[in-house]
């Protein structure tokens, strides 16, 4: 029995027939059996947006990527909507 691990990888296919040009994103896994490099697709994301396979290409590579509260630390908050009232009622 073939043992199938390896690392999970974004593959782009790109086909050109005459007059038009085909262009498929998946998650690939590549693993050896009997010598020879084989490739099994776990997932077809063509359809997702260029930044989100971007992403998935990033974390896949080892990226870490951290909710944007977590990078932040906020000290301090000033007030801002009654402010903006006075400053709106007082420049009619």
């Amino acid at each position: 029995m073939t043992v199938k691990s390896g690392a999970m990888h974004v593959a782009t296919i790109k086909k050109a027939t005459p007059g038009k040009n085909y262009q498929t994103t998946l998650v690939r896994r590549t693993y050896r059996e009997g010598g020879k490099v084989k490739h099994e697709t776990l997932s077809n994301i063509s359809h997702l947006p260029p930044q989100v396979i971007d992403l998935i290409r990033a974390v896949l590579k080892g990226e870490v990527f951290v909710p944007v509260g977590d990078a932040f630390e906020i000290i301090r908050s000033l007030p801002h909507g009654h402010v903006a009232a006075v400053w709106v009622r007082c420049a009619s």
